[in-house]
């Protein structure tokens, strides 16, 4: 039902008990620079260029994931993240809201991205 009421432009806000039809979801307005800001992905500048793949088709599966995120369907926002990375070698950065085919996002944000793997993937002593 959820699914369905964002696509209608529709945005319930369980904790504050409201809902809003303006097609503008909650924290993405006034500037709030909150965590729960719904703004759109958009393409790395970073990123290369491909003439195989459609841009508008992976532009359409990174909005489908938001879609899933907003619902906290993650197991199936996890899927269509996934299914970018093997089939288009299309990487996402949420923290930047931008995608990046090939994975680049400029010389600093991917030093951080290298660093912050190295310590997810650490082994312990």
């Amino acid at each position: 039902i959820q699914t369905d009421l964002i696509d209608g432009g529709v945005f319930v806000h369980d904790g504050m008990k409201e809902w809003r039809a303006d097609g503008v979801p909650y924290g993405s307005f006034n500037g709030a620079g909150s965590r729960n800001d719904r703004q759109s992905y958009t393409k790395s500048p970073y990123s290369k260029d491909s003439e195989d793949v459609d841009e508008e088709l992976i532009e359409a599966m990174v909005k489908e994931r938001t879609k899933f995120k907003m619902t906290r369907n993650y197991e199936k926002a996890d899927a269509v993240r996934e299914g970018l990375r093997s089939k288009f070698n299309v990487l996402i950065d949420d923290r930047l809201k931008q995608w990046s085919m090939g994975g680049d996002f400029g010389e600093e944000h991917n030093a951080q991205r290298e660093l912050a793997s190295k310590f997810a993937n650490r082994g312990y002593v």
